[in-house]
């Protein structure tokens, strides 16, 4: 049950799936801002918007990537 899950793999699922795409959309834009255009494109998963049963986590970290612009 999603209520009994430690928080430290809600933790892991978030440092593998947000982190990353967050912290090279930093370096993009910083790159984007000398040349002085660019485009950020991420793929994600369906996860995102059509929660999967048990996965609460997973589709919370899938969720965060379709809402962040």
């Amino acid at each position: 049950m999603w209520e009994d899950i430690e928080l430290g793999v809600d933790h892991e699922l978030f440092d593998l799936n947000v982190f990353p795409v967050i912290n090279l959309s930093r370096i993009a834009v910083k790159y984007f801002n000398q040349v002085g255009h660019g485009q950020i494109v991420a793929t994600s998963s369906v996860a995102g918007i059509i929660p999967a049963p048990f996965s609460a986590t997973y589709d919370a970290t899938k969720h965060a990537l379709h809402v962040s612009k």
